[in-house]
Order: C-alpha cells, then structure tokens, then sequence
C-alpha cells in the first residue's frame, strides 16, 4: 500500500499536505498554512487578518519563538511530498487548507447521522480497528476544530484549521490496514447550518474549541 493525493483534493486550489509518521507529522511546523500567512522579507510569517506572528515551541527552552523558515507542508505537486510517500511514508491532508475541513465520525451514531443529513461527499474509511469514517467537506474561512462529545460520549471531531488527517493508501500504525476511498463522490459544500446541526446533536452546547 501507498499514500496517494485523491483527484478531489488535486482539484482544488491551495490544498497543502504533510508528511507523516505513523499518524504523526514529521515537520514541527505543518500547521503553517500560506493561505492565511504572509511571508515578510526577514522570513517569518504574519497572519494576514490578526497580524500575529506564526511562532514554534523551542524543544530546549519549550518556549515560542518566531519561525522564520519554509512550511512544513507541501502543495499536491511537491517533488518531496511524492518522493516520501513512495518511499513508504504516510501522507496527511491539512484541513483548512484549500477551505476544505473533514468531520472525523469514530462512533457509529455520527457516521449514520451524518450520511442522513449532510451533504452527500467524499469519504474516506480509516484503518483503524473499528469503523471510523473521514467525511470531507467544502466550508469558507479559517475556523477551529469542533470536539464533539455529548453527555461523556465521544463521537468524533471537526477537524478545520491547524488539524491533519491521513491520506487514502497510508498505512494504519496499529493495525497496519489500509485507509481506502469508502465513497468516490466530489468534495461537497456545507453550510453553517448544517455545522450548528451537528454540534446540537453531538455537543453539549459549550464552545469547545
């Protein structure tokens, strides 16, 4: 098995991509996104509507510090990002990139409800050892991640800005299964109505992000 970039994801603009270990990206700064960052002419990196610097945790002070080199994250055309997943490396979408988000269902309960009542789109089934479903979906703007549990039960998350999610082909860590195209649909849209729908079904109402 190998990690591919599925035609869904080549087809949109500014899709950007990390290489993985296991699950684990490998670059310490995969969450730089050049879509909502601007580089200045010393190197580093400034968040085009707050103004804030894109900062890194020094491993030996553990404290941020501003990151002044490349993105650890790769356009779907990257001569590196190909070289590495042929050589037998995980590939992992950023979600936010290319305002393309995933919902991660690891409950059975989510996985249905969202096929009932989301937009039908792109999905991959992971490799883990039981059931769980990456629903990809077209959403404007830079938004957080929505953890969702209800009541102490987890169902998954809405992985957005800063989250990554493997790729189809890649390998599981644990069970070394595969994670395979489970509907071969275009990326649909959502709404903002269908995100306040999930989080009153699958959240305890709290902003969790």
């Amino acid at each position: 098995m190998k990690s591919y970039i599925p035609k869904q994801l080549k087809e949109i603009e500014n899709t950007r991509f990390v290489i993985l270990d296991g699950k684990r990206p490998i670059h310490q700064c995969w969450t730089l996104n050049p879509q909502f960052y601007e580089r200045q002419e010393d190197g580093s990196w400034k968040h085009k509507e707050s103004g804030e610097f894109y900062k890194v945790r020094n491993k030996e002070t553990n404290e941020e510090e501003i990151y002044y080199g490349a993105p650890g994250n790769y356009p779907a055309d990257s001569e590196e990002l190909e070289k590495a997943m042929n050589s037998g490396w995980n590939g992992g979408f950023l979600t936010g990139s290319g305002e393309v988000e995933d919902l991660d269902a690891d409950n059975k309960e989510l996985f249905e409800w969202a096929l009932a009542n989301l937009p039908a789109t792109f999905v991959i089934k992971t490799g883990s050892e039981e059931d769980h479903y990456h629903f990809y979906f077209k959403r404007k703007g830079e938004n957080p991640k929505i953890i969702l549990e209800r009541q102490g039960v987890h169902y998954g998350e809405w992985m957005a800005a800063g989250q990554q999610v493997v790729l189809c082909g890649s390998e599981h860590p644990k069970t070394k299964k595969e994670y395979v195209i489970f509907k071969d649909l275009p990326i649909a849209e959502i709404t903002e109505e269908h995100i306040e729908l999930l989080k009153e079904n699958f959240t305890d109402g709290r902003d969790n992000d």
